[in-house]
C-alpha cells in the first residue's frame, strides 16, 4: 500500500469517525420538552449542576467541556471559577489552582491548558490515549498564551478575598510570583504586554502584539500581586506611580473616546475585554456607559458578539475556511461573552437594552434545550451544529458567566 492510499484511507477514517460522532450526538443538541415554569431558577440549577459535573474529573479540577474541550484550559477555568466562586464552592477552585502550579513550567508561565497530550486523536475519533500533561503552546503556530499567568494571579486573589483564608496565599505565593516575573519580561517600552500569533482567547484570528483581552488581565494582576504581597506583609508592594503608569498607557493605548480597542492599531471593539475593564474597575463609569451606549447603537444582532463589527477575512485563521469554521469567533455566539457582558452591567449599575436582550436569549435557549452551549448559532439561534465540530456542550465557561450574571458576589 503506497503512501496516497495511506492518506485517502486516513482521510476516509476519519470523515467516517465525524459524520458517525455527528448522528450518534444529535440528541444533545434538541429541544427539551421543559415544563418547567421558573426559567430562571430551572437555568440556575443547569448553570450550578453543570459546573459541578466539570469538577468530577478530581485529577484536575475542571474540564471545560464534555467532548471536544474534557480538559483543564486555563483561561476557560477562570470563568468557570467565577461561577463556583459565586455559590462557594471554594474547594475545586483550589483543586484548579493546586493543578496549574503543579504544572507551572519552571520559568514561571502557567499552562494553556492541562489534559491528554493527544488532543487530535480526541478531536479525529472521540478517544483519550495518554495521561495528563501540560500544553504551553496553542496547536496552530506554537506561541505561548498571554494571559494565563495574569488569570492564576487574579485566581488566588480572588479566592483567598472571599474564602477569607490566608492560607491560600502562603500556598500559592511562590506560583503567583514566578508567573508575574514571567509577565514583566514580556511587558514591552510602551508598558503594555505582548503576545505572538494566537496568544489570547480569540484564537482563530491572526493578529499580533499587545491585546485588549491580555491587557486588562494584565493590569488586574498588577493591582492582586501587590494586594497578596500586602496580606503576607512581604517586601514587595507595587508602588502606585508605577501601576498607575501603566494603566495611563493601557488607556492611552486602548481608549478611542468610545470603547476600548481589540489591539491599539484596530478600531474594533472587542466584547469580552471591555466588560473585563469594566468589571475590573479599569476604566471608570463614564467610559463603561460609552461602551454600552456604543453597543447600543451599533449592535442590531440578537447577541452580543465577540468583536464589533465583524473582522474582515484578511484577520482569520485560513485553513478554518476549507473546513467551514471560519465563523467560530468572527460571527458566533458566545454565552460566556454575553453573561460577562452582562455581569459588568451589573457591577456599574447600568441597564443596557441590547445586553439585556442578549442575556435573555442566553436564558431561553438554556432553557429550551437544557444545556450550557459553547457556541450559539445566530441564524437559528440554537447550538451550532457542525461537521467538523458542533458547539461544545456543558460548556463550564458559559456556566460560570451566567451564575456570576444573576448572582455576583466576587467582584
Amino acid at each position: 500500500m503506497n503512501i496516497l492510499e495511506l492518506c485517502t484511507m486516513f482521510v476516509t477514517l476519519v470523515v467516517f469517525k465525524m459524520g458517525f460522532s455527528y448522528i450518534l450526538y444529535d440528541n444533545y443538541y434538541k429541544p427539551i420538552d421543559n415544563k418547567d415554569v421558573d426559567k430562571e431558577r430551572y437555568c440556575y440549577v443547569i448553570a450550578k449542576k453543570t459546573l459541578l459535573e466539570q469538577c468530577q474529573d478530581c485529577e484536575i479540577g475542571l474540564c471545560a467541556g464534555e467532548f471536544y474541550y474534557k480538559d483543564l484550559w486555563t483561561r476557560d477555568a477562570f470563568f468557570g471559577c467565577m461561577g463556583l466562586l459565586t455559590i462557594g464552592e471554594y474547594k475545586h477552585v483550589e483543586k484548579v489552582l493546586y493543578t496549574l502550579k503543579r504544572f507551572q513550567r519552571k520559568d514561571g508561565l502557567i499552562p494553556l491548558r492541562v489534559g491528554n497530550n493527544n488532543y487530535s486523536i480526541r478531536f479525529l475519533f472521540g478517544i483519550d490515549i495518554g495521561s495528563k500533561v501540560a500544553v504551553y503552546e496553542d496547536d496552530k503556530a506554537f506561541k505561548e498564551p498571554s494571559d494565563s499567568n495574569s488569570q492564576f494571579i487574579v485566581l488566588t486573589y480572588l479566592l483567598y478575598k472571599l474564602s477569607n483564608n490566608l492560607n491560600v496565599l502562603k500556598k500559592f505565593y511562590v506560583p503567583c510570583m514566578k508567573a508575574f516575573n514571567y509577565n514583566l519580561k514580556n511587558i514591552h517600552g510602551d508598558k503594555l504586554l505582548h503576545g505572538e500569533y494566537f496568544d489570547t482567547w480569540h484564537d482563530t484570528f491572526i493578529i499580533n502584539g499587545a491585546s485588549l483581552f491580555s491587557n486588562v488581565f494584565m493590569l488586574k494582576s498588577m493591582e492582586c500581586m501587590s494586594n497578596i504581597n500586602k496580606a503576607l506583609s512581604k517586601p514587595y508592594v507595587l508602588n502606585t506611580l508605577n501601576y498607575n503608569n501603566h494603566k495611563k498607557s493601557f488607556i492611552d493605548k486602548f481608549w478611542n473616546g468610545k470603547y476600548l480597542k481589540i489591539y491599539p492599531n484596530m478600531d474594533y471593539l472587542e466584547t469580552a475585554g471591555n466588560a473585563l475593564a469594566i468589571l475590573f474597575d479599569i476604566i471608570d463609569r463614564e467610559k463603561a456607559s460609552s461602551i454600552l451606549i456604543h453597543m447600543e447603537n451599533n449592535n442590531k444582532k440578537p447577541m452580543v458578539p465577540v468583536v464589533l463589527p465583524e473582522l474582515p477575512s484578511k484577520y482569520i485563521y485560513k485553513p478554518l475556511y476549507l473546513i467551514g469554521l471560519q465563523d467560530y469567533h468572527n460571527r458566533h455566539f458566545w454565552p460566556w461573552v454575553n453573561g460577562l457582558m452582562k455581569a459588568a452591567c451589573n457591577h456599574v449599575n447600568i441597564l443596557s437594552g441590547t445586553v439585556d436582550k442578549a442575556f435573555k436569549n442566553v436564558e431561553d435557549i438554556m432553557y429550551k434545550y437544557g444545556k450550557c452551549y459553547e457556541r450559539i448559532d445566530p441564524k437559528t439561534l440554537g447550538p451550532v451544529r457542525h461537521f467538523f465540530q458542533s458547539s461544545e456542550i456543558n460548556f463550564s465557561e458559559s456556566a460560570g458567566m451566567y451564575l456570576l450574571a444573576k448572582e455576583d458576589n466576587v467582584f
